[in-house]
């Protein structure tokens, strides 16, 4: 489009002057004798400079670039055409918003090279506003990327500011699924915009153009037909215009594809300006690094939340494993492989007579005789004993803080890391003194037991005895007072009178025997020991005149 410049004088001859310069240089031109009626005029179309007159009589050209500045045309350059020599009135009109001052008369060649300047200048001054606009809506997406947690707010703020920057009828976030590969909706439909409702995912592969451009990670421009085809694969509503086109930029980083931005305008030729190509690679490339950071930032926080569940695990596991070190009965001791103590249970405490503050980072040998804890630790690495680095029940001798002499069972084993170094040891001591005690009572309670049955059995067999033996001496006590009645000769009569006697001898023999309740023994030939009759009787002949 040719650019259009407008010119207001009272004097109608120099109007036509100026038309005639200007449409020679092809440049559009619109005329305007009456000053008033340039501000209804930009309804219809701002132009890119304007001629103004300062002296007129219905509203002077001061008045009229006043009402320019606070108007649509505020950034269109004034350059005003005088006659005048009043510094003041030039001042005045510089106030006003004047850009330039050419003074009458003048030559064409002069209004044509100070009109150029102003065009070229006002296009600078556009470029440098868009690039500081871009700026801003740069400045604003990083910052934005850089604070906000969510992901979807940070490409809610890239559509906002490319439709703002750009003036697109649509524009859409991709990002590629790792592993099907293809391109998946970034953010739900905004009932708010006039989108439809879009379908989930991009399936480009059928575009040509599309799937070259993504392969090579380089922007894509499509024409009318592609960008149409496109829109149909996007769903939604479609754009209302006879002219489209689009550009497609990927998001990367180091060669690996995170997402595309699709952006659709109303016109042949979008993506084609420097500035469009500058804005859209670098929102791009911001895009992509937010899609990364939100990526780490949920593994991180998926991380955390591991980190915090297994300490929380390790918390309760520790927890419990000392509740059980301290609930123990036995003496449970923990040293490091170098020997000092790391663990001191309460049984400890009890057993041996440390406090818990005195034995932590003691030396194990303490509670060991001289070359105890050294003779646990060969053990320890023999494999006859429970199997190597374990060592099961073994009655051992520790010694406690007065160094009195304890016997224990004890039970130990070799700590191992992750890559089998020795790191620590455990043990678990028994205190066996009230074991051996109850042994002891036990021993002496059997012994007991033992002469009790003795005597029991003892006493049976001399009652049992005593009356098989009482009826065949009392017949042969008989028997042989029956013969020294009839016996006269002197020499069977002393025969007879020496079997009576032993046989009383074995009645009073067999008397003892049946009195016997007690078990005592007396030395015999040889060093054998035999029954003592007469201190079993005797005893119980003392317990009966008792």
């Amino acid at each position: 489009m040719a650019m259009q410049i407008w010119a207001v004088d009272d004097e109608e001859s120099l109007l036509m002057a100026i038309g005639e310069l200007l449409r020679e240089t092809d440049f559009e031109y619109r005329s305007f004798v009456d000053p008033r009626e340039v501000i209804p005029a930009l309804d219809e179309r701002i132009p890119d400079l304007i001629l103004v007159d300062l002296n007129m009589p219905r509203m002077t050209g001061t008045e009229l670039i006043k009402a320019l500045r606070n108007s649509s045309a505020a950034d269109v350059p004034v350059m005003v055409l005088t006659a005048l020599s009043s510094e003041g009135a030039l001042l005045n009109a510089f106030k006003a918003g004047a850009d330039d001052v050419v003074r009458k008369p003048f030559s064409f060649s002069e209004l044509l090279a100070r009109i150029s300047w102003q065009l070229e200048r006002a296009q600078q001054i556009r470029a440098l506003r868009r690039k500081n606009s871009d700026l801003r809506i740069l400045t604003e997406l990083a910052k934005t990327m850089s604070q906000e947690d969510s992901l979807g707010n940070v490409l809610r703020v890239l559509v906002d500011s490319m439709r703002r920057a750009l003036s697109v009828a649509r524009c859409g976030v991709y990002l590629v699924d790792e592993e099907s590969g293809e391109l998946h909706r970034a953010l739900p439909s905004d009932p708010s915009r006039a989108e439809g409702s879009p379908n989930l995912s991009l399936d480009y592969r059928n575009i040509e153009a599309l799937a070259k451009g993504l392969a090579s990670r380089r922007p894509v421009l499509l024409g009318q037909k592609e960008t149409s085809e496109l829109m149909a694969k996007m769903g939604g509503e479609a754009v209302r215009s006879e002219t489209v086109s689009s550009a497609i930029y990927p998001m990367q980083l180091s060669g690996r594809l995170i997402g595309v931005i699709v952006l659709i305008a109303t016109r042949d030729d979008f993506g084609q300006d420097d500035r469009e190509k500058d804005l859209c690679s670098i929102a791009s490339d911001l895009t992509a690094v937010a899609v990364r950071r939100s990526e780490l930032f949920h593994s991180l926080r998926r991380d955390h939340f591991l980190i915090d569940e297994r300490s929380r695990e390790l918390a309760e596991a520790k927890d419990l494993l000392q509740g059980v070190i301290e609930s123990s009965p036995d003496a449970i001791v923990v040293a490091s492989i170098a020997g000092e103590i790391l663990i001191f249970n309460r049984a400890a405490e009890r057993i041996l007579g440390w406090s818990r503050n005195e034995a932590i980072g003691m030396h194990v040998r303490n509670l060991y005789p001289a070359g105890g804890a050294e003779r646990i630790m060969a053990l320890l690495r023999q494999d006859k004993y429970g199997g190597e680095g374990r060592l099961l029940a073994q009655r051992h001798v520790l010694t406690d803080k007065e160094e009195r002499e304890l016997p224990v069972e004890i039970s130990a084993a070799l700590i191992h890391d992750q890559d089998g170094a020795e790191v620590a040891t455990v043990g678990i001591f028994k205190d066996l003194r009230r074991d051996l005690h109850m042994e002891e009572r036990l021993l002496a309670a059997t012994e007991d037991l033992e002469r009790t049955r003795r005597r029991v059995v003892v006493a049976e067999l001399a009652g049992a005895a005593a009356h098989e033996l009482n009826q065949p001496l009392t017949s042969l006590l008989g028997y042989t007072e029956l013969m020294r009645r009839k016996v006269t000769e002197a020499e069977h009569l002393r025969i007879l009178s020496k079997i009576d006697s032993d046989a009383k001898r074995v009645a009073d023999i067999v008397g003892k025997i049946g009195r016997i309740t007690d078990y005592r023994t007396k030395e015999y030939v040889g060093g054998a020991r035999i029954m003592d009759l007469d201190s079993a009787s005797e005893a119980i002949d003392e317990g009966e005149e008792h």
